[in-house]
């Protein structure tokens, strides 16, 4: 799954960004253009995600 970034805005007009798919720096990295336009971020919250590494898979030789 790739990176997706799901943006929500609420009848009071606040706007809500979320990353799904990445982890760590790469996280606010996908939203900083978003943040820009926007302007002033009032809050930011960090999912779990952003604090685990992002995972590769190892390639096992001789299929054990």
């Amino acid at each position: 799954m790739g990176e997706e970034l799901v943006i929500r805005i609420h009848p009071d007009g606040t706007v809500e960004a979320e990353v799904e798919g990445a982890c760590g720096p790469d996280c606010t990295g996908l939203l900083d253009p978003f943040d820009r336009a926007l302007g002033a971020v009032r809050e930011r919250r960090r999912k779990p995600e952003y604090y685990r590494q992002g995972v590769r898979p190892r390639l096992r030789e001789g299929g054990r």
